[in-house]
């Protein structure tokens, strides 16, 4: 008996042992992946980080970063007015500000006005200059001519049916962000 309880009490504490020296490995592991990377490297990867940062504004066009808020049309002689104002959130605008960023739009229409204005898409828009004061809402003004008036009803079935794209080009005049689906509700006739 007395043989099988050494035994016993050997095991244990081989066992015991066993298991302190797989806590203590993974303990070393685990200091091991959270040491400091030494800072010469840090400085090399900041600086690659700091250049993507500022060539990331691009791939923030998308909301809750850049939001459009309103739609608004206006028809008269002729002429159709169409208003877009958007906001950017803090982070966009610190971005484009820091890269004094040059960018624009364009509006593809849906069938209803492309087979009034015969054409699909509007010129190119320029954005409004990104202003040094923390303004975050900006505002995009477009005309597009007709050759023959429209009538109420027409107006009413754009409006009422008016869904489109929002093309967003960088200085290069390359698109570089899509906003699909945007719809216009008419609440008032002309």
């Amino acid at each position: 008996m007395k043989y099988i309880f050494c035994l016993l009490m050997i095991s244990i504490v081989i066992l015991s042992g066993c298991q302190n020296n797989n806590n203590n490995e993974s303990t070393l592991k685990n200091e091991a992946t959270q040491q400091p990377i030494p800072s010469s490297s840090m400085e090399n990867n900041d600086n690659e980080n700091i250049e993507d940062e500022k060539k990331s504004y691009e791939n923030m066009f998308f909301p809750p970063n850049f939001v459009v808020k309103k739609m608004d049309f206006h028809y008269e002689d002729k002429k159709l007015d169409i208003t877009l104002e958007y906001v950017f959130n803090a982070e966009l605008y610190h971005l484009l500000k820091e890269d004094n960023a040059d960018f624009s739009f364009i509006i593809t229409y849906p069938e209803d006005l492309v087979t009034i204005l015969a054409k699909e898409q509007s010129e190119l828009i320029n954005a409004e200059e990104i202003k040094d004061d923390g303004k975050l809402n900006y505002k995009m003004q477009y005309t597009e001519t007709f050759e023959d008036e429209i009538t109420p009803e027409q107006f009413a079935a754009i409006a009422r049916n008016m869904s489109y794209n929002l093309y967003i080009l960088n200085s290069e005049e390359k698109v570089f962000s899509i906003l699909n689906g945007f719809r216009y509700q008419a609440d008032r006739n002309i």
